[in-house]
């Protein structure tokens, strides 16, 4: 691989950063000079970007380092994949066997930028495999316990003082968003340094592989161990919720992971004890001399060392990392990854609209977003129906941006009756993806939109950081209104959470179903009773509460034994409030559910708890059947 695109491998960063510029399409000036000054920070560098590539030559830094950060440096762009993957299947992929697409219209016809669902994991996975083809260790679980054992025992147990690394904990202890990953600490022995980067990949190499299966660890759970029942079926045990522990798993290279293995490593909770245990252990170190550093590291160091020369070893060549990278370059996906980011913002809106009822406006699993405006979906509300438009253009006699000619056109509104009216509008999203925000440009942009949506919130959004004072700088008739978001990215929780709050704060509350959408249930009944209690424990059961739930936001909910132990809203919260709840107790569902139309009712119980409601000749429209050993359902 080589600039020229004659297959020559390059050996000097100089050669490489010329490919990457011409096959990538790097833009220096724009798009990507966020990307060229995070390489710069990583690489502790200052140099124009065009000879970043000399400078690193300069400095020792191989090939490979260099690829290694540019992928990290573009790990944004692989996680709005993953994100636009949940949004793809929540609405669509799930109802139909096709691919959801997403087609651009810029006024010369459609054109396919392959954003689709299929695509969308290839590339995933390719990018990932990119991490990780320089060498690849054949590790068992016996292994992998070795090198967590090896960490604990050079540690007390506690928290990792307030870094990342902790943030990612919590994370896995409330079975939540398994992305983004921390990084991985750095200490100034360079023996130290190569033993945590070691210990570091293989973790983050089991973690990116779960990823597979689902973006929260709840999710991944549910479906390797659907997977897992799946590889077991012919055998007894294969129903038991928990999967075998045998001495011996083996872990083969990077793309052929077991989900059978992924569930017994988590369910051990081997995830996070090495996280933690390596967390604990490399801090101490940080700030040290390099030469205390690798003395207090030595004992482990030797303990992974051993370890790691116990493993059989596979290396590829560098040919095969860059035809890969090359494979990635080549993609439209990587080729058109600015429109990426609009499209990734569209799922963010629809994440905070996630309490509401929500049809996606695709045709026949293709959503077309037109220059010329798109109605992209529909949530029903207290207030009647928000419409989501994307490109909704307005009349606007005096705008300050210099670009809007008497009308405004923001990239998306979300609307209410009647859309033509500005007045109407209740938030305004604008996507902007500028390394450094021209004050100017921004602040025209949101008073435009501000006085022309004059009941709107006004929420820009950049891909790059903001300055502070932004708000401060937009005229105070219109100031309450308007909101700057910076670094709007994955990984920045803090700002994804900030704006979905902002875009539901002008929205009224969550109404009945548009019209064409599926009604789901009436009633969410779920047995507390005794007999309940390991059933309840099930990941796949909870995962099936949760999903009935989120499918018919106007249910109520409802713990049942002898009576209604508790009432609520078929929320995300007021699910876990009800999974919370103790079960003792006996059952008697006809009593509990005495004047409550089950017709259109799902109930979760057991085959005493179904049995009752038969005798009764009460018929929900479907319950769930769920014993230790097997599960059934009855319409």
């Amino acid at each position: 691989m080589g600039s020229t695109g004659t297959g020559v491998v390059p050996n000097t960063c100089a050669a490489c950063w010329e490919f990457l510029i011409e096959q990538a399409g790097i833009d220096l000036d724009y798009y990507d000079a966020a990307l060229v000054e995070e390489l710069c920070s990583h690489f502790a560098v200052k140099t124009p970007p065009q000879s970043l590539g000399v400078v690193l030559d300069d400095h020792g830094v191989s090939v490979e380092g260099l690829i290694g950060a540019f992928l990290k440096a573009a790990e944004p762009y692989a996680c709005m994949m993953s994100d636009l993957c949940c949004f793809f299947y929540g609405h669509g992929v799930k109802r139909t066997n096709e691919a959801m697409r997403v087609l651009f219209d810029f006024g010369a016809g459609p054109e396919d930028l392959g954003f689709d669902l299929r695509h969308f994991r290839e590339w995933l996975w390719t990018w990932r495999r990119l991490t990780e083809r320089v060498a690849v260790y054949w590790w068992t679980s016996e292994a992998l316990w070795k090198l967590t054992q090896a960490l604990r025992r050079a540690t007390a147990r506690g928290n990792v003082p307030g870094n990342e690394i902790q943030e990612w904990l919590e994370r896995y202890q409330n079975r939540a968003r398994i992305l983004p990953l921390p990084s991985a600490p750095e200490v100034a022995g360079p023996r130290a340094n190569a033993i945590i980067a070691s210990a570091w990949r293989v973790w983050e190499t089991v973690v990116l592989a779960c990823v597979r299966y689902g973006d929260t660890w709840d999710r991944f759970r549910f479906k390797a161990e659907e997977a897992a029942v799946k590889c077991r079926k012919e055998s007894r045990e294969a129903q038991e919720v928990a999967a075998p522990r045998p001495e011996h798993l083996e872990l083969p290279s990077f793309g052929d992971w077991d989900p059978r293995t992924l569930y017994v490593l988590d369910s051990d909770r081997w995830q996070g004890e090495t996280a933690l245990a390596l967390g604990l252990w490399s801090t101490p170190l940080i700030g040290a001399p390099a030469e205390e550093c690798d003395r207090l590291a030595r004992p482990v160091a030797e303990s992974v060392e051993r370890i790691l020369a116990s493993l059989r070893r596979t290396e590829d060549s560098r040919e095969v990392l860059e035809r890969s990278l090359v494979e990635v370059l080549s993609l439209p996906v990587w080729k058109h990854r600015h429109n990426l980011y609009q499209t990734w913002v569209l799922s963010q809106i629809m994440a905070a609209l996630g309490e509401y009822p929500l049809e996606v406006h695709h045709i026949d699993g293709s959503l077309l977003l037109r220059f010329s405006g798109t109605h992209v979906a529909t949530a029903a509300s207290l207030g009647g129906n928000v419409h989501v438009w994307s490109e909704l253009r307005s009349a606007f006699p005096k705008p300050r941006g210099k670009r809007r000619k008497r009308h405004i056109q923001s990239d998306y509104s979300l609307v209410l009756p009647p859309v033509t009216e500005p007045s109407a509008t209740r938030v305004v999203v604008e996507c902007k993806q500028y390394r450094a925000p021209d004050a100017r440009v921004f602040t025209d942009a949101v008073a435009d939109y501000a006085k022309g949506r004059p009941a709107a919130a006004v929420i820009l959004v950049n891909y790059g950081p903001l300055r502070d004072d932004l708000r401060a700088r937009v005229e105070e008739e219109v100031r309450d209104r308007v909101w700057f978001f910076g670094l709007f990215r994955p990984g920045n929780d803090t700002a994804l959470s900030d704006f979905r709050k902002a875009v539901r704060a002008m929205l009224p509350p969550p109404g009945a179903r548009p019209a064409g959408v599926s009604a789901g249930f009436s009633t969410i009944a779920v047995d507390v009773s005794g007999s309940m209690e390991d059933v309840l424990e099930s990941p796949a059961v909870r995962r099936l509460i949760e999903l009935a739930a989120a499918s018919s936001p106007g249910a109520e909910l409802l713990a049942v034994d002898t009576d209604v132990r508790f009432r609520g809203h078929a929320s995300a919260e007021d699910v876990q409030r009800l999974l919370a709840r103790p079960r003792s107790g006996g059952t008697s569902l006809p009593s509990a559910l005495v004047g409550t139309d089950v017709s259109a009712a799902l109930v979760v119980t057991d085959a005493d708890g179904w049995s009752q409601l038969a005798e009764a000749g009460m018929h929900p429209r479907l319950a769930v059947v769920t014993d230790r050993d097997e599960t059934a359902v009855r319409v």
